[in-house]
């Protein structure tokens, strides 16, 4: 009997051979690739039965999710997130609210209970992250705003799966479990906060000394470990190998040495990929599939049209535009790995049958084959529905769309929302911090307890861990306890503001609250602390009397401690920045590599920054007929940080754009000077604001209608034509804010036109 090693070699030899010869064929068919990897898995198993060992090469399938998602990390900044993250949390919400209805639907049509149902829409709730990648990758649509949306709502149900699974077993068992919830919630966190953090910190001079080193061999085996190992890592805190391997990628993300890494990295992913499209052939029974072949048709219809609604319902109440949100809910059809994860439990349940999981299979097969056909369609269909659509229909769209807009880039710009929203977030990473300090004590104090090497110091050997982290806290707890001073000096600024002008008052009382806070805090922590030191180790006196000097040994040293703190903090702020201005540059580089190797002959590709005066500014491509006029083409347009390479006749240019260009030299140039040309009456426009507005300075004298007033009460602005720039009193620079009231002799410097600062002098009776 062969070896189970010479079993999965020969496995590997067959897939390898086979993946290969499917690639060609399919690539001359014009069809997707990862269809005929399927194909070839269905072929070797289940057909031909030359598979072996099915469960060590879906194992090895594994591997292609996790290379998947560490490139999608690499390419996925923290910048991009940022900017998709509430649509794709709310995207996310409302299609798995839409999947859980649609199961208790189709739970309803086959005499099912209703938590039987529940089941059956959580197992359709989460889609396939690698398929859905895989087919924008291979499309080269990554840029693409939808592509983005959809990532990030890929990445959401990535973490939320892990709660729907608590909560499913919870409610199966008759009452959710709310405080394993909580526990999953604060555990995921914590994880990737502190993951994140100590990641940045390291990894950038790791690679530094890596690249001195000039060994790619080195780097390659680094890099493989952080995969395998943070996949590892995640895995074992209860997560999925895919987040592990999501946070290496973005921890590598914007270093220098991305790109090297990328390339490097390329071909593990695409042979471990091919590996995984054919695990997913393996399990798939033509024979039985064939017997179920009407209620799969049925639910896949249906499962596909309420994903495609509901993930449009809920990128659109995002403040997404409706065509975005359409081509983001197309291309969500395929339902991911988690489905079986979600059957088999429904069948431990009792809630299924085996019938069940046939029924999944077969879906998952039907939607991943589907998936790029409806992704081929979805422009086109976009474009119907858009003419056919009633016009109060797609105002109310279009309405909706600005004033969220709107509301966001508002929030956005507020430098009070900002100065306060600042260290509040810092608090949040701070706290989550310490909590990845308690749970990485705990696992230290298990590994150590269960090392028998250890002897009779295995006790000694816990008790210098927990020594060891009580140490590591105390800069995250002083990092902590100084941000919500600011926070709580921030919060009176803007709320209280009656308090700015009795500094002496205001100071009592931020020191006030945020002692009173910080106490809070130490004792939190301190309770949090001591519950899990007793629950590892035996509270006697010596371990209290530990503790205490501990506490007193960083309070003698607590200056160098709060040195130690803004070092790492600051170095920190030094290394993301520094990392998202090199993933806007790299993801520059590849945009315009990727323009240049689509096309066959000699171009030149150059950009152009739409000014606010533009005369195409607000224009559509069809208006500009730019490659008619100069033989340049648009081939993609950067907007907010993502780049779109939908561009078709119908696409506006608006101010802020920056707009790529692809053509010879000659007639990129005439381009650039059709979109760089300003509005003709623009100058003459700019030199009589510049000519008309002056700036005068202002003393009120006694009986001025203006002492004892504040700027929002006289409305200087609205009713006189009258800006006030900034107001003096005694040596003091006032701002000029609403509620400033007025003083005899106060000094103001104000712009307006000649006339109305004439007015506004002889109204007030100004000197």
């Amino acid at each position: 009997m062969e070896s189970s090693s010479n079993l999965l070699l020969t496995d590997l030899a067959a897939i390898t051979i086979a993946a290969a010869v499917s690639m060609r064929l399919f690539s001359f068919l014009k069809l997707p690739q990862l269809l005929g990897f399927i194909f070839t898995g269905m072929v070797l198993s289940p057909v031909l039965h030359v598979i072996e060992d099915s469960a060590a090469i879906r194992e090895l399938g594994e591997l292609g999710v996790m290379f998947m998602m560490f490139i999608v990390g690499m390419e996925f900044n923290l910048d991009k997130l940022k900017k998709v993250f509430l649509t794709s949390f709310v995207g996310m919400g409302v299609e798995v609210a839409g999947m859980l209805i649609f199961g208790l639907i189709v739970a309803s049509f086959m005499s099912m209970s209703t938590m039987a149902g529940l089941f059956f829409g959580g197992l359709l709730s989460m889609s396939s992250t690698i398929v859905i990648l895989e087919i924008l990758n291979q499309r080269r649509e990554m840029g693409n705003p939808y592509a983005q949306i959809s990532t990030g709502i890929l990445i959401m149900e990535d973490l939320f799966a892990i709660f729907l699974l608590v909560l499913l077993v919870g409610v199966s068992s008759g009452k959710p479990d709310l405080a394993k919830l909580g526990m999953s919630t604060l555990s995921m966190s914590a994880f990737v906060i502190a993951i994140f953090v100590l990641g940045k910190l390291v990894i950038p001079y790791v690679l530094k000394k890596l690249a001195l080193a000039r060994n790619p061999q080195e780097t390659v085996m680094f890099t493989l470990s952080m995969v395998l190992g943070l996949g590892f890592l995640a895995m074992e805190s209860g997560m999925s190998l895919a987040l592990g391997a999501f946070l290496a990628g973005s921890i590598i993300s914007g270093t220098f040495a991305d790109r090297h890494i990328e390339q490097l990295m390329t071909p593990f992913r695409n042979f471990f990929v091919a590996i995984f499209f054919v695990s997913i052939g393996t399990m798939i029974s033509p024979e039985q599939i064939l017997d179920m072949w009407l209620p799969i048709l049925l639910i896949t219809i249906g499962m596909i049209i309420f994903r495609v609604a509901f993930t449009f319902l809920g990128v659109v109440l995002a403040g997404e535009k409706a065509s975005e949100a359409f081509m983001t809910g197309m291309c969500m059809a395929p339902i991911g790995e988690f489905s079986f994860v979600v059957a088999g439990l429904g069948i431990t349940q009792g809630l299924f049958n085996q019938s069940v999981m046939v029924i999944t299979m077969g879906v998952s097969f039907l939607s991943i084959l589907l998936n790029p056909f409806l992704m081929d369609i979805s422009p086109v269909a976009a474009k119907f529905l858009k003419k056919i659509a009633p016009m109060k229909i797609k105002a109310l769209f279009d309405i909706y769309h600005d004033g969220v807009s709107a509301l966001f880039s508002a929030a956005g710009k507020s430098s009070d929302l900002q100065t306060l929203v600042q260290p509040m977030g810092k608090i949040i990473v701070y706290a989550l911090l310490f909590c990845a300090l308690i749970f990485t004590a705990y696992f230290a104090n298990n590994f150590l307890l269960r090392c028998d090497g250890l002897g009779a110091y295995k006790n000694w050997a816990v008790i210098a861990s927990w020594a060891v982290f009580t140490v590591i806290a105390a800069p995250i707890i002083t990092g902590m306890l100084g941000n919500v001073e600011i926070a709580v000096e921030r919060f009176f600024s803007l709320s209280a503001v009656g308090l700015n002008k009795k500094p002496e008052l205001k100071h009592k009382v931020v020191r006030f609250f945020s002692g009173t806070f910080s106490f809070l805090i130490i004792i939190g922590f301190t309770v949090v602390y001591m519950f899990a030191l007793a629950y590892c180790l035996p509270l006697g006196d010596f371990s209290l009397l530990g503790a205490f000097v501990i506490l007193f040994a960083c309070f003698l040293m607590r200056k160098k401690i709060i040195d130690i703190k803004t070092t790492l903090e600051g170095r920190f702020s030094v290394v993301l920045k520094r990392d998202l201005q090199n993933a806007v540059s790299s993801q520059h580089d590849k945009m315009i590599e990727r323009l240049k190797n689509s096309y066959k002959w000699t171009v030149e590709v150059s950009e152009v920054d739409i000014d606010e005066m533009a005369r195409v500014a607000g224009k559509r491509l069809a208006e500009l007929a730019l490659r008619t006029q100069t033989g340049a083409e648009v081939v993609a347009i950067r907007r907010g940080g993502l780049v779109s390479y939908n561009i078709n006749a119908d696409t506006r240019i608006f101010p802020g754009d920056t707009v790529v260009l692809c053509g010879t030299a000659q007639s990129n140039e005439k381009a650039e000077d059709l979109l760089s040309a300003l509005q003709l009456d623009y100058d003459e426009q700019e030199r009589k604001v510049n000519d008309n507005y002056q700036i005068g300075t202002y003393v009120l004298d006694e009986g001025s209608p203006l002492i004892s007033q504040t700027l929002a009460g006289v409305d200087l602005n609205r009713k006189y034509g009258v800006k006030v720039l900034a107001v003096s009193r005694g040596q003091r620079s006032l701002m000029p804010s609403a509620n400033l009231e007025f003083n005899k002799e106060d000094k103001i410097l104000a712009m307006g036109s000649a006339e109305k600062l004439e007015n506004f002098k002889r109204e007030f009776k100004l000197a």
